[in-house]
């Protein structure tokens, strides 16, 4: 694993443990601040709190994965996919409800992510071939 590896799986494991400690700790001043979100809906306490243990789980993986190249590959495709996943629920939830201003002012914390998150599961699953 390499230098840059190592550099991009700390950098997500950050964020999805950042995020994971204010959703768990502070889901009100998420709903509160984090654009977009309080134009998703009513806030959810609960819903807020699942989300901030799928993230907290990502961010375990990503810390395990410094270790093995194996468990980075499964780890960042895990990741990938659930973020790419939540990326294109909430364009087809702001497309067919009239809602897709929201697309732009989400774009750094649902959209961005998950493209990262791609070409950081695209370096690992590469090694499988090279």
């Amino acid at each position: 694993m390499t230098t840059v590896d190592r550099a991009l799986l700390v950098a997500a494991c950050a964020f999805f443990a950042g995020t994971a400690t204010l959703l768990l700790a502070a889901p009100a001043y998420f709903y509160a601040t984090i654009p977009g979100v309080a134009a998703s809906g009513p806030m959810n306490l609960h819903l807020l709190r699942d989300v901030g243990i799928t993230y907290a789980v990502l961010a375990t993986g990503l810390a395990l994965a410094l270790r093995d190249v194996g468990v980075a590959r499964v780890v960042t495709i895990g990741a990938a996919l659930y973020l790419s996943g939540h990326a294109l629920l909430h364009a087809a939830t702001e497309l067919t409800s009239g809602s897709a201003s929201l697309i732009r002012l989400e774009a750094p914390g649902i959209y961005i992510p998950p493209l990262l998150a791609v070409a950081i599961a695209w370096r690992f699953v590469a090694k499988i071939h090279g």
